[in-house]
């Protein structure tokens, strides 16, 4: 009776799922769907119509399994999705006619089909809904037969090759089907570069010239790539997370809006100088890397008001997008503010087409001190930005490079692994902590951890405003002037993570040290104080809250084009305030410092 209880609320969760489905959307496609708690449920119910399922062959059974070691508890292909796809047939409300299972074959791929066909044969029911359509055909994946004829119209095939296609019998063919991974080394996170897109683009329209449908497997399953697969025209979504999924490509053509391309050529970002009387002589650039609106009105909502960046009386607005996107990446936000112009993400230092852009470090006078300071690693993006010029961003050996050749005097963070086969110049100096002098003309690094350092939740202390007091105080006995950038990068990874927690001590930490700061630029006031962000990470927005508490909300577990806000201390300070691109960051300051653009 619970069974049958189950199953009929199961089913007209069916029912609405598919009533809902919009016509013309990627097929929602169930990812090793017996992983789910609810097999063949699970995926139903949330508008998942395209199924896949693992089968070995052992002993004569079709068992659902990955590999021989699942088999002592898997189920039978037939207990799992045979038979309650027959049950669900016999309600007069429930139309299968758009589920598909596809059958992932691990194992003797002529002994599993001829059992399939056997199993259907004995199986009326369901051979009936399948020579009736009223069931997609099955699709063979995996390990398949020598040929794909000689098998009752029900068995179609998942093809995986664009090779000698006038030898495949397209008849037999359900879709094609490619790893992901060979067009792309696309993490989910942030914009394709131009070359994986083309590359991309040429598969589908290929497979779609041939009235087929496309699938790649082996895609990051986050919200990115579900939208950049929808945008690219791909027929299936890969998924281990059907519900989510579906609600977000559901909702897609509803919260698309279009841009008014009237309106092109109305925003100039060409920076127009601002009138100074007195130029500033120390510059203080604090970057917390995602920090967005959300961000740090939740840190004032958690500390009632009672935060640094609270006290500011200069606020501005910057938009952060890049050249080829309106989402930027750290490498083209980073670029973007060192080197005054839009660039491609994944680029730092270079312009969209791959020329070398001068960035302010290089701009600045020999007689200025230049320090960076992060709690990412030392060739991250974001610090790279500083002083490399490379096309990728994970082109780390060239960032080694291209900071052992350059003049900072000290940069500290992470990434210590990277040097390990560096043979430095006699001017490069590795060092265990912040040494005691480093304005004596060499590139001193300071690699503490292997990659970035920990979270602040998971030990890595005080060590943002620390290592802070310690370089200021160095920097206010040499009385040479001085870039300083301070960033701390674990906002944006705790965005990334979806981690409320993480992202508020990381937001409080870099506000203390902001305080630290603002407090050498009320004993230095010839210092410029300005702290902001790169980009927003996370799509924050904070819907409830009480005397006691508040909730966090992300949308997403990426970066977002939202503005950001810019706060300014000290000389000069008011220049940062109003709306603006984000290149314009390196021309104020650029003009606050009396030298040309």
């Amino acid at each position: 009776m619970k069974y049958n209880n189950y199953l009929y609320i199961i089913t007209y969760l069916f029912i609405f799922a598919i009533c809902g489905i919009l016509h013309g959307q990627p097929i929602i496609h169930s990812h090793n769907d017996y992983f789910q708690k609810l097999p063949l449920y699970t995926a139903l119910s949330s508008g998942a119509n395209s199924i896949e399922i693992d089968i070995i062959y052992k002993n004569g059974s079709l068992v659902v399994a990955h590999d021989l070691t699942d088999l002592p508890t898997a189920k039978t292909i037939d207990q799992l999705y045979f038979i309650p796809l027959i049950e669900m047939s016999k309600n007069p409300k429930v139309s299968l006619e758009d589920v598909q299972l596809m059958i992932d074959i691990k194992n003797e791929p002529q002994e599993v089909l001829v059992e399939l066909v056997k199993m259907v044969d004995d199986l009326p029911l369901l051979k009936q809904l399948l020579l009736s359509n009223k069931l997609k055909p099955l699709v063979i994946s995996g390990s398949k037969p020598s040929s794909y004829l000689g098998w009752p119209d029900y068995i179609q095939f998942d093809h995986q090759s664009l090779d000698n296609l006038e030898q495949v019998p397209m008849d037999k063919v359900a879709f094609f089907s490619f790893s992901f991974r060979n067009f792309s080394k696309f993490n989910g996170k942030g914009k394709l570069i131009a070359e994986d897109e083309a590359k991309l683009k040429r598969a589908i329209e290929k497979v779609h010239s041939l009235n087929k449908k496309i699938r790649f497997w082996a895609s990051p399953d986050t919200k990115t790539t579900w939208y950049t697969l929808y945008n690219l025209g791909a027929d299936y979504i890969n998924t281990d997370k059907p519900w989510e999924c579906n609600a977000y490509v559901k909702a897609l053509p509803t919260n698309i809006v279009s841009r008014d391309k009237t309106q092109i050529g109305n925003l100039s970002n060409v920076y127009q100088n601002e009138k100074i009387k007195t130029p500033s002589q120390n510059i203080i650039l604090m970057i917390g890397d995602g920090n967005g609106l959300g961000h740090i009105t939740a840190a004032y909502t958690s500390k009632f008001g009672n935060i640094n960046l609270a006290k500011s009386k200069h606020v501005g607005l910057i938009h952060t997008n890049s050249y080829d996107d309106l989402t930027t990446d750290s490498a083209a936000g980073g670029s973007a503010l060192a080197c005054g112009q839009k660039t491609n993400n994944r680029h730092i230092g270079v312009d969209p087409k791959g020329q070398k852009m001068n960035n302010i470090f290089e701009k600045l006078p020999k007689k200025y001190t230049k320090v960076i300071l992060t709690t990412d690693e030392v060739t991250g993006a974001t610090p790279s930005a500083f002083y490399a010029h490379v096309k990728e961003r994970d082109d780390t050996k060239t960032i080694v490079k291209d900071l052992i050749n350059s003049d900072i005097n000290l940069i500290v963070g992470g990434g210590k692994q990277h040097f390990n086969d560096v043979q430095p110049p006699q001017n490069v100096v590795m060092n265990s902590k912040i040494p005691t002098n480093f304005t004596n003309g060499n590139v001193n690094i300071v690699a503490l951890e292997n990659v970035n350092l920990p979270y602040k939740n998971q030990g890595r202390g005080e060590f943002l405003s620390e290592s802070f007091s310690q370089i200021t105080q160095q920097l206010s006995n040499t009385k040479k002037p001085f870039f300083f950038m301070v960033e701390n990068s674990h906002i944006d990874a705790s965005g990334h993570h979806n981690s409320a927690k993480d992202a508020i001590t990381e937001v409080l930490d870099f506000d203390k040290c902001v305080g630290l700061a603002i407090e050498y630029v009320q004993k230095n006031p010839n210092t410029t104080l300005i702290v902001l962000a790169d980009h927003e990470t996370g799509g924050i927005t904070l819907p409830h809250g009480n005397e006691n508490q508040m909730e966090f909300s992300f949308s997403t577990d990426d970066h977002t084009f939202l503005p950001v806000p810019v706060f300014a201390w000290g000389m000069n300070a008011s220049i940062f305030q109003g709306m603006y691109q984000n290149t314009d960051i390196y021309h104020k300051i650029l003009n606050i410092l009396n030298l040309k653009n």
